[in-house]
Order: structure tokens, then sequence, then C-alpha cells
């Protein structure tokens, strides 16, 4: 049982690895430890670095990002599922903005550890704007809809920024329950989800969210892109969510991207987190 990983710059996916799930799963304890909420901003030469004991079944990855015409930094991950194999949850330990790399920290999660990290950020900032889309069929012109399903999964995807004190001041998700039968996607139920602090600054000023229904498969795919004119003494800092995708197939299969970006001012002072996979 794997799961590809595909880590890119920008939009290209530059390089591809396969990780063994057994070893991850190996390391996963029954009752698994939270990430601490919060962490010290430590400076090292070019590199920033986000420390907080993390629970030792992590394992530490890097990450190249692609820097634009701006000098601004981008990161785009992307990972496949072959099955029903859970969740992946990532930390950003490290950052350095002048080489527009990172470090992260991934592993293994429950759909009950999944659950409690999203009710903290529910207690921390509140029910998310939701949108969500009925049950559909595709178009008769790109499946035989009169084709029963077989099985059923959904999966998501969700990707936030987090300050010091542990707040997540922007967070951002998609989902997609799908049902399929191995040669098609005969019905999907997507939803996307977004949320910002508003109490720090933190304000919304772009978005868009698309849940096309083929045959071949369901995605759910969302654009964000936050501001804080408070947060930093004289500049503006964003938070942009160039693309958070999910995307369920018709043998079952599925396949996950996030991209993001943080700019403007006392950036240093974030971290980025993620959970993507099947629940």
């Amino acid at each position: 049982m794997n799961f590809i990983r595909m880590v890119g710059a920008g939009v290209a996916i530059t390089c591809t690895a396969l990780l063994s799930n057994t070893a991850i799963a190996a390391s996963q304890p029954s009752t698994q430890k939270m990430v601490p909420s919060g962490f010290d901003v430590r400076q090292d030469g070019s590199w920033t670095y986000y420390d907080r004991e993390l629970p030792s079944e992590f394992t530490v990855r890097s990450e190249d990002g692609e820097l634009d015409r701006d000098g601004k930094c981008s990161f785009s991950s992307s990972m496949e599922m072959s099955g029903d194999e859970g969740l992946i949850e990532g930390v950003e330990i490290a950052y350095n903005a002048k080489s527009c790399q990172r470090k992260v920290a991934e592993r293994r999660v429950t759909a009950a550890t999944a659950r409690a990290i999203e009710d903290e950020h529910y207690r921390e900032v509140g029910a998310p704007q939701l949108e969500s889309s009925p049950t559909e069929a595709p178009d008769s012109g790109s499946a035989d809809t009169g084709m029963a399903p077989a099985a059923s999964r959904r999966a998501q995807t969700t990707s936030w920024f987090e300050d010091p004190p542990g707040i997540d001041v922007t967070w951002t998700k998609v989902t997609t329950s799908w049902n399929y039968n191995g040669s098609c996607v005969t019905s999907h139920s997507p939803t996307a989800a977004d949320n910002w602090f508003k109490p720090s600054g933190w304000t919304r000023i772009g978005d868009s969210w698309s849940h096309p229904l083929y045959c071949a498969y369901s995605k759910s795919s969302a654009y964000r892109n936050f501001r804080n004119g408070k947060f930093c003494a004289t500049i503006d800092t964003y938070n942009k969510y160039n693309n958070t995708e999910v995307v369920g197939k018709a043998n079952g299969s599925s396949s996950y991207l996030w991209n993001n970006q943080k700019s403007g001012g006392c950036t240093s002072l974030l971290t980025h987190r993620y959970l993507a996979g099947t629940y």
C-alpha cells in the first residue's frame, strides 16, 4: 500500500518520490499526541526555525519553492493515494525566505486526530464560512448516469497558517464525497470552507471555488487570499492559497494539492500546516 508524494516549485512538479505507507503506519501510535499549539521563533542565518516539541512519529523532508517576479515565495505540494489510506498531517518547521525553501515534518494521523485538530481550530477562531453543493451526477454526455455505485469514499485537503501564540490566522479546506464503480464516478457532494482570525486584523480579499464532476473524477478546488494591515507595523501581510484541491477518481484513488504563499511584512512569524487524505 503506497502513496506517491510530489513536491513542486510553483505549479510545476519538480520532484517525485514513492513513500511506504507501511513504514509510516508502523510508527503511528494507537493514541496520538496532538501537535502543541504555538511555537518559538528562532533565527539561524537565513533560516527561520519554528521550535516546538513534535511527537516522535514525525519525519522531516525539504521543499523547494518558486520565487515570482516580485520576489514572493510560493510552495506547491501534491500527493496521490491508491485507496482508503488515512490522512497526512504536515507542519512547517523551518523557512528560508532568501532561497525559497522550507522544511516540513509529516506523519500519518487517524480520523479522530484530524477531527481533534479541526475542533481546536473551531474553538480558537469559530465556525468557518462554508460552501457546499448538493449531490450531483455527471453530465449525461460524460457518463452513463444509470450505472450503480459500487463504493463510496470521502477525502479532504486542509491548509492553514498559524502564528506564534498558536492561533490559526487563516484556514481553507476542500472536501469531496464521491460514489464510484471502478469505471465511473456516479455522483459527488463537494464542499469548500475558509476561516480567518478577525480580532487580529485578518480579512479575506479574494475567493473562488470550482467543483466539476466527470465520469473520470470528482474535484473540489478553492482559491483564497487574505490580508492583515495590523500584523506588521508598516507593511501589510498576505496569506494566499493559490489552489487547495482534492480529487476523487473512478477507481477509488485520490489526489491532493496545496499551493500557498506568505508575503509582505513579518511573514517569518507564520508557519504553514496541512491535513490531506481520506477519512
